[in-house]
């Protein structure tokens, strides 16, 4: 798709949407599960975000590391190391 402004083209690549939005939906249904596991499975506390320490924690550090893998993802893609997937 091409935008004219100022005499100049401005282009935007078609790939990338779909790809972030992969990624996205990938780190969301994981960050569903695990909400689903500490709601359920009683070992948790039967609490998405409370229960004992050592849990709160680990699932802290847990939704960390999905959030750091998309922010990886979207860098390599946007730079040119992943290919348009779509």
């Amino acid at each position: 798709m091409a935008e004219n402004s100022n005499g100049s083209e401005f282009l935007v690549p078609v790939g990338s949407l779909g790809f972030s939005v992969m990624v996205y939906s990938s780190t969301a249904l994981l960050t569903v599960a695990l909400f689903a596991l500490r709601r359920n499975v009683s070992a948790f506390g039967n609490a998405e975000l409370g229960g004992p320490r050592p849990y709160k924690i680990a699932s802290s550090i847990f939704l960390l590391f999905l959030w750091v893998v998309y922010v990886f993802l979207s860098s390599l893609q946007t730079y040119g190391y992943i290919g348009d997937v779509f």
